[in-house]
C-alpha cells in the first residue's frame, strides 16, 4: 500500500488533488480515501474542538481499521497495489 503526502500534509485526493487518481489510473492501483463526510461528529468538532476531538477521532480510527481490513482481504492478500490518503503523523 502506498500512501501520499504532498507539501508536507496528508492530502484529500478525493476532492482537492488529482494525483492520487491519476497514479491510481496509471499503475492500475485499487484507491482508498479517507471517509470523512460520513464523520457524525465532525460538524460538532467544529463547533467545540474539545468536547469533540475524541469522538471525531474514534470514528476515524474505528472506520480506518475498517477499510484496512477490507483492502487486505480483497486486494492485498492478492498481490494487488493500493494508493492510500491515509499518512500517520498528522500536522
Amino acid at each position: 500500500m502506498t500512501s501520499y503526502v504532498y507539501n508536507g500534509r496528508r492530502t484529500d485526493w478525493c476532492r482537492e488533488n488529482i494525483t492520487g487518481h491519476i497514479i491510481s489510473q496509471h499503475f492500475s492501483m485499487q484507491m482508498l480515501n479517507e471517509i470523512v463526510e460520513e464523520n457524525p461528529f465532525l460538524g460538532k468538532f467544529y463547533e467545540d474542538i474539545e468536547e469533540w476531538s475524541f469522538q471525531t477521532e474514534m470514528f476515524f480510527l474505528c472506520n480506518r481499521f475498517k477499510q484496512l481490513d477490507d483492502i487486505h482481504k480483497h486486494h492485498l492478500s492478492q498481490q494487488q497495489s493500493v494508493v492510500s490518503d491515509y499518512h500517520i503523523f498528522k500536522t
